[in-house]
């Protein structure tokens, strides 16, 4: 048996941004376990200096993924 609610438009707003939050983490717990799989990955430091560099406007080698521990 069918049931039609109508939702008030602020409620509709609402759910679509919840809905895009559940999709935002359930892709980077599956990034997360791919990294974990992986046992590789650039450790959150060298990305913060190497961003912190180039905001800084020089030049900074690009990270690299390593084992990580």
């Amino acid at each position: 048996m069918a049931v039609s609610l109508r939702v008030p438009e602020s409620v509709r707003k609402r759910i679509a941004k919840l809905a895009q939050r559940a999709q935002f983490l359930a892709e980077a717990n599956r990034r997360l376990a791919k990294v974990k799989k992986a046992r590789s990955g650039i450790p959150a430091q060298a990305v913060f200096e190497y961003l912190e560099q180039r905001a800084r406007g020089e030049r900074a080698p690009r990270p690299r993924s390593r084992k990580l521990a």
